[in-house]
């Protein structure tokens, strides 16, 4: 057997200086391979491993707080001839663009007081089991509605096409740092997400909805521990089962769309990265509407939309007002890029304006834009209105006016993100 350890250099996650990841020494014991490297206070670090070299995504093995003591590692060791490993600094870390008040009084709303690895997470979805699934055609779900004055009315039943919607993140107590599927708050909030996004596309697609053990929203926050990432990666890891499944027994060979929004999107981001670009799958894709998140717009092996009738592309856009700021969506968030999380410091997302469906499109009036689909509480869709808005996509984000009429309210002053009365409109994005 040949096993080949790197350490890779890279900024440290919160002092933002260089680190040279220094190895100490590594031997084989058993069937287990045991390193040691120094850390340093206020890094963290990560091990991966791949089967190659040269090709393959690194796949994550086990996060490392730093704390300026030397570490020791100990990781299984296949069967196979070959095994690659390294060491990595982290630069997940976020919420650092939040005030120190408003950090403290999101955590200590949301943030489970326990790290991830001190509780046992919720059970796994069974997706064999419908009630593993918040939409699934024919079965009747939120996500079959449509406002009264469409012009494209639900027709699942005659649809070519078939869509694997995520839903965004709808869960922040502190219990977990992952959402049971079967908490009853969480049921309600996921049906109120169909209603009002995933019906978008049931004139087009069957959609298909799975429920998974989202992170809790405390984990885009988390500067104390690993847990936030270790919370996203085990909620990536319910959505690729689920997209397996979906796959495998529900979608036969057809065309199919990927859909998410907000957290959704991150896990569609990485599910199209290694699941779907490159792969059989992509000549099915009729398009990635991964919205309210940065996406890169030079991905390898798949580019952004440009027009009506672009398919196999991704669609994307984050919507503020004037004078919103977006420095905690550009900057703070995490994302997976090439293979490993990171923030999105840097990254230059795309942006398709809604209204002509143009990549960094120009401004749209709001008299071109045919309804805008407002907040109401009951258990029907409201009727869409039109003019709400114009769209502009031409600069870093989607720059939307802010609505005139009823029905877009925000969160109130106190809610320092994702808050349409600071100018964040990412809960309107759909």
């Amino acid at each position: 057997m040949a096993l080949l350890l790197l350490a890779v250099p890279g900024p440290a996650a919160r002092s933002g200086e260089p680190e040279t990841i220094a190895l100490l020494g590594s031997r084989l014991a058993a069937d287990r391979l045991v390193f040691e490297f120094q850390t340093r206070p206020g890094s963290d670090y990560l091990v991966e491993q791949r089967d190659e070299l040269a090709r393959g995504a690194w796949q994550w093995c086990q996060p490392i707080a730093g704390s300026g003591a030397p570490v020791t590692v100990s990781v299984a060791t296949p069967s196979r001839a070959s095994q690659f490993y390294r060491v990595r600094t982290l630069e997940i870390f976020t919420g650092v663009t939040l005030t120190p008040e408003d950090h403290q009084r999101l955590s200590a709303a949301h943030r489970p007081a326990h790290t991830f690895d001190a509780v046992v997470p919720p059970p796994s979805p069974d997706y064999a089991s419908a009630d593993s699934w918040a939409a699934h055609w024919p079965g009747e779900d939120a996500a079959d509605l449509s406002p009264p004055n469409t012009l494209y009315p639900e027709a699942q039943a005659t649809a070519a096409v078939d869509v694997f919607f995520i839903h965004p993140t709808c869960y922040g107590k502190p219990e977990f740092w992952n959402g049971p599927i079967d908490d009853p708050d969480v049921q309600n909030s996921v049906a109120g997400i169909l209603m009002y996004l995933a019906s978008v596309f049931n004139a087009a697609g069957r959609v298909y909805a799975p429920r998974y053990r989202q992170f809790n929203v405390s984990a885009l926050l988390e500067r104390e521990s690993i847990s936030g990432l270790q919370a996203i990666e085990l909620a990536y890891r319910d959505v690729e089962q689920a997209f397996a499944h979906f796959v495998q027994h529900f979608n036969q060979g057809r065309p199919f769309i990927l859909a998410g929004h907000s957290q959704g999107s991150i896990h569609g981001s990485r599910l199209l990265q290694e699941q779907i670009v490159g792969t059989p799958l992509q000549q099915k894709l009729v398009a990635a509407y991964l919205i309210g998140m940065t996406i890169p717009a030079d991905l390898p092996g798949i580019h952004p939309s440009r027009s009506t009738t672009d398919l196999g592309t991704i669609v994307n856009w984050t919507s503020y007002a004037p004078g919103g700021d977006p420095t905690f969506m550009r900057e703070d968030v995490v994302i997976w890029v090439a293979g490993s999380y990171r923030k999105a410091r840097g990254i230059a997302s795309i942006q398709i304006n809604p209204l002509s469906w143009e990549f960094h499109g120009a401004k749209v009036p709001a008299a071109d834009n045919p309804g805008s689909l407002p907040a109401d509480p009951s258990s029907e869709l409201p009727p869409l209105i039109p003019g709400v808005t114009s769209a502009d996509a031409s600069g870093a984000v989607l720059v939307v006016d802010t609505p005139s009429v009823a029905g877009f309210p925000g969160d109130g002053p106190d809610m320092p993100l994702l808050n349409a009365d600071r100018g964040d409109f990412h809960n309107y994005d759909y």
